[in-house]
């Protein structure tokens, strides 16, 4: 009967410890995921390549390298950098997309998955079931803030029907930011719908005032 009840106990340990392996490799491999589709601002953590103060130059350098080429793109200066991203959870690179009327589509904080899908199947949730927040920004906001890479003020003649800011930098690096960023631009591109995509630059930019030139990036900055 001990030798049974042995047994029975040996069984139970084996149990728990291929179950604990299990739900081990499950966890390791949501991380992976994570890791694998978006890139925040904690770049201790993510790998993210440290934040630096970029110059036209650079920019234009950057997106020589990398083989991309934007027919809008942006940058903020530093008063509106804080605003928008300063103490806040965003990831990079990202895309907002907003409707017609300059209502941002909501997509409650996900990061941008695999699927090529993603961005109509946004549009199409939108369409259906549209309300109205105050909690978004609108395009509008945004375009009162582009500057160019020289930090002069540009005017924006936004088009009609749906357009996209498509959220970039430097600071992602060449590799998984970078993979990232080109899905993004593909899924706009492809979509069924007519999207204008307006790209924006959020790296440090040379231009800010010596004064402004805090690291927004460390947490031990003060705004």
């Amino acid at each position: 009967m001990k030798i049974i009840n042995d047994l029975y106990t040996l069984i139970k340990d084996l149990s728990f410890i291929r179950v604990f392996k299990i739900m081990k490799i499950i966890f390791l491999f949501q991380i992976v995921c994570l890791i694998g589709s978006c890139q925040t601002v904690l770049r201790g953590v993510w790998g993210v390549k440290k934040p630096k103060y970029e110059t036209e130059k650079s920019l234009n350098n950057y997106l020589k390298e990398v083989n991309l080429s934007f027919i809008h793109s942006y940058t903020l200066d530093s008063l509106d950098w804080s605003k928008v991203f300063y103490n806040k959870e965003r990831t990079f690179p990202d895309l907002l997309l907003f409707d017609s009327m300059g209502n941002q589509i909501p997509q409650k904080g996900m990061c941008i998955p695999y699927s090529q899908n993603f961005v109509d199947a946004l549009i199409a949730v939108h369409q259906r079931n549209f309300v109205k927040t105050n909690k978004l920004q609108k395009f509008q906001d945004f375009e009162r803030m582009f500057r160019d890479y020289l930090g002069d003020k540009v005017m924006v003649k936004s088009s009609d029907g749906y357009k996209a800011i498509i959220i970039w930098a430097v600071f992602i690096g060449k590799r998984k930011g970078l993979r990232q960023l080109k899905k993004i631009i593909f899924y706009v591109n492809h979509s069924q719908y007519h999207i204008t995509p307006y790209f924006l630059n959020v790296d440090l930019q040379s231009y800010w005032k010596e004064e402004e030139k805090v690291n927004p990036f460390k947490k031990d900055d003060k705004r």
